[in-house]
């Protein structure tokens, strides 16, 4: 139960790095080029890891919880 708390933790953290990491990266393109910019890809890779954490811990804590 620990691990899933702590998955659910590390959840959050993903989401919220991540939203900064598009936005810098949106700030800092125009149009279509925002796909090519490292940033905007690395939030899109944290926001696949913050998924499948909340995933994880979904499984042992109520959605509450996590």
């Amino acid at each position: 139960m620990l691990l899933a708390l702590a998955a659910g933790v590390a959840a959050s953290v993903g989401y919220g790095a991540a939203s900064v990491f598009e936005a810098v990266a949106a700030r800092r393109a125009s149009g279509a080029g925002v796909f090519t910019q490292p940033m905007f890809l690395l939030g899109l890779v944290l926001d696949l890891l913050a998924w499948a954490a909340s995933l994880y811990a979904m499984q042992f804590l109520t959605v509450f919880t996590v």
